[in-house]
């Protein structure tokens, strides 16, 4: 095996072990050499691919958040269902919290939010998403709106990030009344 095929081995060795204990038991409670061990590659290697534990953790992040924006996107492009049922699948599409504990889970959401590189590919692959969505939407004859593309984008995103603003998450029960004034408007179906 050629230098460069076995150094790409073992930097995805460690990416999928570290990967697997995170999800596993949460990022705090994961040693590097533990990943080291589990891995087989040496501790002092480790360091070779990865600078700290930093740089793995956003490296792993990074991974996931492009995994579960990839399942999201096919959701959406899937044409053998109605728009709106690809609309519904789309929180569905994201197996990470099904694998993981709800204290990994929320331990790995806080280090997205608070880590500004990962924040901020979550914001362009969120835009990329809606852009996806609404090209789509406007293609089947389900957004029919004149708003721009980028009107519609800003409106999506700060429903998002509403939670964020306010310290808490959106409640639930409110979610059936925010897409229907998105769909219908304030002026009803």
């Amino acid at each position: 095996m050629k230098r460069e095929e076995l150094k790409e081995q073992n930097r995805t060795k460690i990416i999928e072990v570290a990967k697997r204990l995170f999800l596993a038991q949460g990022i705090q409670k994961t040693s590097v050499r533990q990943i080291s061990q589990e891995s087989g590659i040496s501790y002092v290697t480790m360091y070779k691919y990865f600078a700290d534990k930093e740089a793995l953790v956003q490296e792993v992040l990074t991974g996931l958040i492009d995994t579960s924006f990839a399942d999201a996107q096919a959701t959406i492009k899937n044409s053998s269902q109605p728009f709106l049922q690809r609309l519904q699948a789309i929180p569905n599409t994201s197996s990470l919290g099904a694998i993981t504990s709800q204290a990994s889970y929320e331990e790995l959401s806080k280090t997205i939010e608070t880590t500004p590189k990962l924040r901020a590919h979550v914001r362009a692959k969120l835009d990329g998403l809606f852009t996806t969505f609404i090209q789509i939407g406007r293609r089947d004859g389900f957004i029919t709106t004149p708003a721009s593309d980028e009107a519609i984008i800003t409106i999506l995103t700060s429903l998002v990030y509403y939670g964020d603003a306010n310290g808490h998450e959106p409640d639930p029960k409110q979610a059936e009344g925010i897409v229907n004034v998105l769909l219908y408007g304030l002026t009803g179906k």
